[in-house]
């Protein structure tokens, strides 16, 4: 109940500053650092790129993710399950953190620091896919004269049963209906800096 009041009221403070999520001057000193430090590697935009082109994580882009853990590191982060759990949310975080607030060209030592939430759409969809299922079916004939008679009459209309051997995804798809089940949001969670 008491965790209950303190989110309560800590969502009554932000929406009270207008929704802009705070973070305590402690996390933020880290953060800060964190900033200053990903001023030295290249690349941070290329990462944003690739997530906006593919619309998911970009899989080529690890070594920026595993550079961003060294950096959160040096200001205790890492040493968690949590932290392993949201590597992409926090490392997408960061960089678009950094990116919005001067990015390369910024002194992050001084001067605001905008905190934002980041949306996650989670989606439903229906759709058909055009698959060739291979099967083998047996059936009986009767009424034919020989082996080759048998071979020549036997069709898809004799099987009495089959079983899947193997399928073949063309991909030929049809979508049907698309949906947002939920909008969740990446937000700055302290412990990715040692909190």
């Amino acid at each position: 109940m008491k965790n209950l009041i303190k989110k309560i009221l800590k969502e009554q403070v932000e929406e009270d500053l207008g929704g802009v999520p705070q973070v305590s001057d402690n996390a933020m000193r880290r953060i800060r650092v964190v900033l200053d430090l990903m001023v030295s590697q290249t690349g941070w935009d290329g990462y944003l790129e690739s997530i906006y082109k593919h619309k998911r994580e970009p899989h080529n882009e690890t070594h920026m993710r595993d550079y961003l853990e060294n950096i959160l590191k040096l200001v205790g982060g890492g040493r968690t399950e949590a932290f392993r759990q949201h590597m992409f949310n926090r490392t997408y975080w960061f960089v678009k953190v950094f990116m919005i607030n001067g990015g390369y060209g910024r002194n992050f030592k001084s001067g605001e620091i905008e905190v934002i939430e980041l949306p996650i759409y989670n989606m439903e969809v229906t759709y058909s896919e055009d698959v060739t299922d291979y099967r083998v079916g047996w059936g009986e004939l009767i009424g034919v004269g020989d082996k080759e008679e048998a071979e020549e009459v036997f069709d898809i209309g004799f099987i009495e049963d089959s079983e899947s051997q193997d399928m073949d995804y063309s991909g030929g798809h049809s979508i049907e209906n698309i949906e947002v089940q939920e909008v969740t949001f990446i937000k700055f969670m302290p412990e990715w800096v040692g909190l």
